[in-house]
């Protein structure tokens, strides 16, 4: 029988869960805190740069769930592509569902800053 969606058990798929799980108990031990800090110093120094400003907002936008659920329908209106489009709509949802959990259990507090940037287009 076919695999419909994809072989769990193939190498790339576990290396990848297992990178996932090693990276989730890093920062949920707090071992990456120093690398995190400097990240933080980091982009506060640069709040104000427009062009910076505006890569920002596009990189958080373009994780959001609604342009991706736009693109999943149009793989499904597309016969050749329907297949890959269900696939995407259920990866979606599975996302967004374990997204939540992992937040509410790693349970770290966000960085306090005071937007001071370019307006957003």
């Amino acid at each position: 029988m076919q695999n419909w969606l994809f072989d769990i058990r193939s190498r790339s798929f576990v290396l990848l869960v297992v990178g996932f799980v090693i990276l989730s108990l890093l920062v949920h031990f707090q071992i990456t805190e120093e690398f995190d800090q400097s990240i933080i110093s980091y982009v506060s120094g640069h709040v104000g740069n427009p062009l910076f400003d505006t890569a920002m907002q596009i990189i958080t936008e373009s994780g959001d769930s609604f342009y991706m659920l736009g693109f999943g329908v149009l793989m499904l209106l597309i016969k050749k592509t329907r297949r890959i489009g269900i696939t995407l709509m259920i990866l979606i949802v599975l996302s967004t569902i374990l997204t939540g959990y992992i937040k509410c259990g790693m349970d770290r507090e966000r960085p306090d800053f005071d937007y001071e940037g370019a307006p957003f287009p």
